[in-house]
């Protein structure tokens, strides 16, 4: 026969052991939490402005024959139309090649152009204008913040 003191233990148990539990599972105030990864940074420079949400754009123009049409927001986003090609986006850049070209690297974006590097050696196009960039002919068509739409079409 349990003595009352034994069976008020039991009980207190019962009830402890749950509650435990389900404090550890859910967090209590004042208890340590795990702390977030560190966020990730980029030894690429940041882009200089930023369009307004909500900003009307110029729509893309139709990729040239035998090029491509490229869009880029930020250095980590990128979508083309045209002849083939294809874009790649790693923690390490941004990059792209039209028809059976070379990859061309974007290295930044802002108010002065878009820089691009090709074969190490990196050119800045501003806003309507074109310039050789490796195996290209490129035409900025538009800088818009962190956003550029240009045209390349192999040499």
């Amino acid at each position: 026969m349990k003595t009352f003191a034994a069976r008020r233990l039991a009980a207190a148990v019962t009830v402890a052991v749950p509650a435990l539990v389900i404090a550890a599972c859910s967090g209590v105030a004042g208890t340590a939490t795990p702390e977030a990864a560190p966020a990730v940074t980029s030894t690429r420079a940041a882009p200089t402005t930023s369009s307004a949400p909500g900003a009307s754009r110029a729509p893309t123009p139709p990729a040239p024959e035998g090029g491509c049409t490229v869009t880029v927001a930020g250095l980590g986003q990128i979508s083309m139309t045209g002849s083939g090609g294809r874009a790649s986006t790693t923690p390490d850049g941004t990059s792209f090649s039209c028809a059976s070209g070379p990859l061309i690297d974007i290295t930044a974006i802002g108010d002065g152009g878009v820089t691009f590097a090709a074969a190490g050696v990196e050119t800045l196009v501003a806003a309507g204008e074109t310039a050789t960039v490796g195996a290209y002919s490129v035409t900025v068509t538009s800088v818009e913040g962190d956003r550029a739409v240009f045209q390349a079409t192999p040499s």
